[in-house]
């Protein structure tokens, strides 16, 4: 006798995925059209290169501030109120950052990107509620998948600046407000489609299956986490492996459109570059 093939895990997989995979979509359209031109913005109300870093910092402080927020949400809620509140709070910060590009007042601006770094934290998150109802044979497909479809909006995003800068200055804006325009518009569609799509929640209907399980666990302080990580040789390995990593990834990706710009290279190129070493990133996921 042989075993029955298991394609999913659950009868909302499916529909889980296809929200998740829509909302990653739609995220990475809206976030990755802001890496370039956030790093050009601060340079250029600050007329100093030096500082062109700090969109992105702000960008990478806000996602790990939401981290955890995001977290003991979907503990309390699900996936669905930390998610869909993760892509709001990043759409408001897209507003911000128009705002403050707009007015040339730069704490604004920097504040609009640590919001829009919310975002990058539900995008994150998304991937773990892929494997909220997936069996252990379906896990690494289905977060795959999520993670895949981040590829789609994220090299588009990028494409994107020079006709949303058009868009930016048709309404009198600064050109380079343009792809946070976009930002705004993706992740408020990201936000909407969570809250309508996911559900039921895949997280609140995974701990109903397993109650007498979930019951027993307790909520570990961040602090025991990383006593964990740090005591464990391989954990902690590649922790710093990925610290590394991306300390590298996020200099170059800021510093590029800041060099690119000195030649006068128009937001079109500036914006292909970009597209392709966000496809390095996640295509072969």
């Amino acid at each position: 006798m042989t075993e029955p093939s298991v394609e999913l895990a659950h009868p909302l997989q499916k529909k889980t995925l296809q929200t998740l995979a829509s909302a990653q979509t739609l995220s990475g359209l809206g976030y990755s059209s802001t890496v370039a031109a956030g790093s050009l913005l601060v340079a250029s109300i600050t007329q100093s290169e030096a500082l062109a870093g700090l969109a992105q910092t702000f960008g990478v402080l806000g996602a790990a501030a939401m981290a955890l927020p995001l977290a003991n949400l979907t503990r309390r809620g699900g996936r669905r109120l930390a998610l869909g509140s993760g892509y709001l709070v990043g759409a408001i910060g897209a507003v911000f950052a128009i705002a403050g590009g707009t007015s040339r007042i730069l704490p604004i601006m920097l504040l609009g990107t640590f919001l829009v770094g919310a975002a990058s934290a539900s995008g994150y998150q998304a991937r773990y509620a892929a494997v909220d109802l997936a069996s252990s044979s379906t896990r690494a497909k289905s977060l795959s998948l999520v993670v895949w479809a981040s590829t789609i909006g994220s090299v588009v995003g990028p494409n994107l600046m020079g006709p949303f800068g058009n868009v930016a200055t048709f309404f009198g804006l600064p050109k380079l407000t343009g792809p946070y325009i976009l930002s705004a518009a993706m992740l408020g569609l990201g936000s909407l489609i969570i809250w309508t799509r996911l559900k039921p929640d895949p997280y609140l209907t995974s701990v109903a299956g397993h109650s007498e399980e979930s019951s027993s666990k307790t909520k570990v302080p961040t602090k025991e986490v990383f006593k964990h990580i740090t005591s464990r040789p391989n954990a902690l390995l590649g922790l710093l492996a990925i610290s590394m990593g991306h300390l590298i990834m996020v200099a170059v990706m800021v510093m590029t459109p800041v060099h690119m710009a000195h030649v006068d290279v128009s937001l079109n190129i500036i914006g292909f570059v970009i597209s392709v070493h966000i496809a390095g990133m996640y295509a072969l996921s």
